[in-house]
């Protein structure tokens, strides 16, 4: 052990020392260790909804979209340039769909919403919200009475539990016997199915709430490009069955997305051409290479194409936005406990200035007395950033497994975590190096004390 480590470590084991440089020893640790934690635990934070948000829309939303630059294109071109790009490997599916703009009703409320025709098919493959629906089933899409039916037994289901109470509950024999006759023709009825066939029609969360309706209730669509009236163009609207219900977390694509055939959707908007063809990558790290080999294979003056990126630019340009900012803020903290230690070491150097003028006189050279003081530094930096860890991960591993979230208002259960390792050791680095070039001011001014400052008597 070098002499200038021996005397640093002697001065924290020392009981001589002043109490409130003591004080200010320890409030400089306290903020390396608040710094480290709030970096790393914000960080994995905001990273766990970057990713979140991110596997979300990749997987509800088309890596790649095409559609017309302008002009009508024909269904069977549409088709055709399907049938060109099956041969581009990395590519997972293509599926054509129809997409516009409607209006959704129910007895209560009134939502502008997208409307999206899809292959029924391809809609496990192509959307992630079909393969785990929160309620209904993706079979209702050609049978849409049964979801009507299935609703109606669960409802009776529901009724007779509760007829049953009241049969245990009853003391007449009248009041038992009305209820004996009423339980016996609910357990016998037959539920048809509706004389109206309507259609199926998949939508958000979000939106069922929005509009107080659930899988087998019934509502309006509204386009306004309908058949023409004796005063212009008359909106048509159509009834639909509510067959499922989805949830992403994504609050605003669970509130104005909805889903049905893409034979319906054309029926109902009153269009014969599809309005574009969407494209899964098998890997999304591969899409800029997907886009090119698309690209080659089409019309490029009738069709445009959209990568994934461009389509959702917005969204994660906020995401960096807030995660850049979110860590610059941390950052001034860990400024602010920088400072700390400079003004402790300074009152340390301060106070020690006899015996560092000892030191000098018995040898000990300028840079000796600037490791001393820069060792210090580094012990306090070291300790704080190691406990600071330690919380962070403790935090962590809490917050991921005990701490739950009110999910009407914050539409998630539990907070998405994403814990890189990588960017966690650019942080414990980076504080650790703040601290120690923290550490070189004072240390400076205390190697240049010269060993006639303590013959002096001063």
């Amino acid at each position: 052990m070098s002499p200038e480590l021996f005397i640093t470590i002697r001065y924290f084991k020392s009981k001589k020392r002043n109490i409130f440089i003591s004080l200010l020893t320890i409030i400089s640790i306290l903020g390396v260790l608040i710094a480290v934690t709030a970096l790393i635990v914000v960080n994995s934070i905001v990273g766990g909804f970057e990713k979140e948000i991110t596997e979300k829309v990749i997987d509800n939303e088309p890596h790649i979209l095409i559609h017309s630059k302008g002009d009508i294109i024909k269904d069977n071109e549409y088709y055709s340039m399907i049938n060109k790009l099956k041969n581009i490997k990395d590519i997972m599916v293509i599926t054509p769909f129809i997409s516009s703009t409607v209006l959704i009703s129910s007895d209560d409320n009134l939502n502008a919403v997208k409307l999206t025709g899809i292959e029924p098919k391809m809609a496990k493959s192509s959307y992630g919200i079909f393969r785990k629906l929160l309620r209904g089933t993706l079979d209702y899409m050609g049978h849409p009475n049964q979801a009507y039916v299935d609703l109606k037994v669960k409802m009776n289901k529901h009724y007779i539990a509760s007829r049953k109470k009241d049969l245990e509950n009853a003391r007449s024999k009248e009041d038992i016997h009305d209820l004996k006759m009423e339980l016996d023709f609910l357990e016998n009825q037959k539920i048809l199915p509706p004389k109206n066939n309507l259609q199926c029609l998949y939508i958000g969360k979000s939106l069922a709430d929005s509009l107080r309706i659930g899988v087998g209730n019934s509502l309006k669509l509204i386009t306004p490009f309908g058949d023409i009236g004796p005063t212009g163009l008359m909106p048509k609207t159509r009834k639909f069955r509510i067959c499922g219900l989805f949830f992403t977390s994504l609050y605003d694509f669970d509130l104005t997305s909805i889903y049905t055939s893409i034979k319906t959707a054309k029926k109902f908007l009153g269009i014969t051409e599809i309005s574009g063809i969407e494209i899964k990558v098998k890997n999304i790290y591969k899409m800029n290479t997907v886009l090119a080999d698309v690209k080659k294979n089409i019309d490029n003056k009738k069709f445009k194409v959209s990568g994934f990126s461009k389509m959702n630019k917005n969204l994660f340009s906020a995401l960096k936005l807030e995660k850049k900012g979110m860590f610059l803020l941390l950052f001034l903290i860990l400024l602010v406990s920088s400072f700390n230690i400079i003004a402790t070491l300074t009152l340390i150097v301060n106070s020690r200035k006899h015996e560092i003028s000892i030191l000098r006189a018995l040898g000990f050279t300028k840079s000796k007395i600037r490791r001393i003081y820069i060792y210090r530094g580094a012990i306090i930096g070291f300790v704080g950033v190691i406990i600071g860890t330690i919380i962070a991960f403790g935090l962590l591993y809490w917050l991921e497994h005990y701490y739950t979230m009110n999910q009407d208002i914050y539409y998630i259960e539990k907070l998405p975590m994403k814990k890189d390792l990588v960017e966690i050791v650019s942080i414990v680095l980076i504080t650790f190096f703040i601290t120690l070039f923290a550490s070189v001011i004072p240390a400076s001014k205390a190697a240049s004390i010269t060993p006639v400052y303590g013959l002096k008597g001063k």
